[in-house]
C-alpha cells in the first residue's frame, strides 16, 4: 500500500469511527507532529506464552528495525501476541501492509494478535497527516534448547593397554592421558581429544604410583608418591623426584587442586591419623593452611575435587566423598571460597545430613553449564553407581538427577567410576575420558557441550545463564 493510499485510508477510517470528533482539543491534533517514530514497544502478558512478555526490545531508527537482543527461551510461543506501543505521534498504523490499527493516544495496545514467527511490518502515520515511518519487528527466540547437553563420542579407545590406574588432564592447551599397564606408565597426548599420539614410556615415575590425583598447573605437572616424594614434570614425559619439605610428623597423602595461586594438598598425622590442609607455591615446600584439624571426616584418597567460579560470588572449591584416614567411606561435601587477603581456607561441610548423596568414592566433579556435575563413582553397596550423572544447581548443597529431556546420557555411554573430567574453559567443552566400568577398564573420550555457550547473548552477558 503506497503512502497516498495509506494516508487517505487511515483518515477515512478515523473519521468513520468518530475518532476526530472524539479528540476535541487533543494536543495530538491541535499541535500536529511529524514524529512518526516508535518510542517504546513491549509484548503484553499472555498465559499461553508466559516468557514472551520478558522480551526487551531495541529500536533502531537508522535501519528501521525493532528486535530483542536477548533471545527468548527455546520453545516460546510467538504466534499470537499483542503489543503495547508508544509513538512520537500517531493518527493510526498498519500492520503487515493490510491490517489497520486505529490510535488516538501516544501509547496504545494492538486490538489484534499477531504471528511473529516471521518478521512483522508496522507503518505509522504521524499526527501531521503527512509523515510516515515503517519498521520491521523481529521477535527472536532461541532455535536450540538453552541448557541442552550435546554428547559426542570422539574416540572409542585411546589405547587397548589400559588399566584403572589412569588420569587425563589438560596441560598447556593439550590433552594428556597417563595410564599404567603391567608396571609401565605410558603417556598419550592430543590437541583435539580425537587423535592421540603415544609418547611411549614415561621416565622417572615409580611403578604402582597412583595417578588419580595428578595435578596440572600452568607450567608443571605434580604427583605425590610414597615416602613423601613429590614428582614434578614440565613435559609429562620426564619426571624428577623431589623430597617434600614439611612437617616430619605428617605424611603428605594427596593433592587437591590449584587455587589462589598455590597448590593445595592433604597431610595426614603419623600418630593420630588426623588431617590438615597444606599449601605450597612450588610443590616442594609445604606449610599448614590454618589450624583446622580434621579427624575422621576429610578424605585422604578416592575423593572428587574441583575449583569453580559460580555465577555470583567468589571462586570456590569442592571436595566430595572419598575415604578417610581411617578408611571409612565419607558422605561429606567440603566447600571453601576465595577470601581476599587470606592464606587459609575456611571449610564448611555442606552435606551435614548425609542424605543428598550416598557415601561416594571415585566420582568425578566439574562445574559446567552453570551447574555442578557429578559423574559416576561407587558406593558402599555398588562397585559402579547405577546413577551415571547427578547435578547441583546450588553449588553442591543439594544434588538431583538431571532433567533427561535436556541432559540425557547417551544409550551407549558406559556407566563408570574413576573417570577424568576436563573442563576446557577456552572452547567451553567438557570432556569425559576413560575410567572403569563394571566389566572393563576404559579409554574412550566423550565431549559434552551445552547449547547456550554458542549463543550470541551469552558472549555479551555470560551471567545471564
Amino acid at each position: 500500500m503506497n503512502y497516498s493510499l495509506l494516508k487517505n485510508w487511515l483518515l477515512v477510517l478515523l473519521i468513520s469511527i468518530g475518532f476526530i470528533s472524539c479528540l476535541g482539543d487533543s494536543s495530538s491534533v491541535a499541535n500536529p507532529s511529524s514524529d512518526a517514530s516508535i518510542k517504546g514497544i513491549s509484548i503484553l502478558k499472555n498465559d499461553s506464552s508466559p516468557n514472551a512478555s520478558s522480551a526487551v526490545f531495541t529500536i533502531d531508527n537508522v535501519l528501521n528495525q525493532i528486535y530483542n537482543i536477548d533471545s527468548l527461551p527455546f520453545g516460546t510461543k510467538i504466534d499470537s501476541l499483542y503489543l503495547s506501543l508508544t509513538f512520537g505521534s500517531s493518527l493510526g498504523f498498519i500492520m503487515n501492509d493490510s491490517i489497520s490499527e486505529s490510535n488516538y493516544l501516544s501509547t496504545t495496545t494492538t486490538k489484534n494478535a499477531y504471528n511473529f514467527t516471521a518478521p512483522v511490518k508496522i507503518k505509522n502515520l504521524a499526527t501531521d497527516g503527512e509523515t510516515t515511518k515503517e519498521y520491521v519487528i523481529d521477535v527472536r527466540v532461541h532455535k536450540l534448547e538453552t541448557y541442552l547437553h550435546t554428547w559426542t563420542k570422539l574416540n572409542s579407545n585411546i589405547t587397548s593397554d589400559v588399566s584403572d590406574n589412569q588420569k587425563a588432564v589438560l596441560y598447556k592447551n593439550n590433552f594428556y592421558f597417563f595410564v599404567e599397564k603391567n608396571d609401565v606408565i605410558n603417556l598419550f597426548t592430543s590437541t583435539d581429544a580425537i587423535n592421540w599420539t603415544n609418547k611411549n614410556t614415561v621416565k622417572g615415575l615409580p611403578n604402582k604410583i597412583v595417578l588419580k590425583h595428578l595435578l596440572a598447573t600452568d607450567n608443571s605437572l605434580y604427583l605425590i608418591g610414597n615416602d613423601n616424594d613429590m614428582y614434578i614434570s614440565a613435559d609429562g614425559e620426564n619426571w624428577e623426584n623431589q623430597n617434600i619439605v614439611g612437617s616430619s610428623e605428617y605424611d603428605y597423602a594427596a593433592l587437591l587442586f590449584f587455587f589462589k595461586g598455590k597448590i593445595w594438598g592433604i597431610a595426614k598425622s603419623k600418630t593420630d591419623f588426623s588431617v590438615r590442609i597444606v599449601s605450597s607455591t612450588d610443590g616442594i615446600n609445604w606449610e599448614f593452611s590454618g589450624k583446622k584439624n580434621f579427624h575422621n571426616d576429610f578424605p585422604v584418597k578416592d575423593f572428587a575435587a574441583t575449583v569453580f567460579q559460580p555465577q555470583i560470588g567468589p571462586e570456590k572449591v569442592i571436595v566430595l566423598g572419598g575415604k578417610s584416614s581411617f578408611n571409612s567411606d565419607l558422605t561429606t561435601i567440603w566447600s571453601a571460597e576465595n577470601i581476599l587477603n587470606s592464606d587459609t581456607l575456611k571449610w564448611l561441610n555442606i552435606n551435614n545430613t548425609g542424605k543428598n548423596i550416598p557415601a561416594m568414592k571415585n566420582g568425578a566433579l566439574e562445574y559446567y553449564g552453570s551447574k555442578l556435575l557429578l559423574f559416576g563413582g561407587s558406593s558402599n553397596t555398588l562397585l559402579i553407581d547405577t546413577i551415571p550423572l547427578r547435578n547441583s544447581l546450588n553449588e553442591g548443597v543439594n544434588w538431583i538427577l538431571p532433567d533427561t529431556l535436556i541432559n540425557k546420557v547417551p544409550a551407549d555411554f558406559i556407566y563408570r567410576t574413576q573417570t577424568s573430567l576436563i573442563n576446557d574453559r577456552q572452547n567451553k567443552n567438557l570432556y569425559v575420558i576413560g575410567g572403569k566400568s563394571k566389566n572393563a577398564n576404559l579409554s574412550d573420550v566423550w565431549r559434552i557441550r551445552v547449547n547456550f555457550y554458542s549463543f550470541k547473548d551469552y558472549l555479551e552477558n555470560p551471567y545471564k545463564y
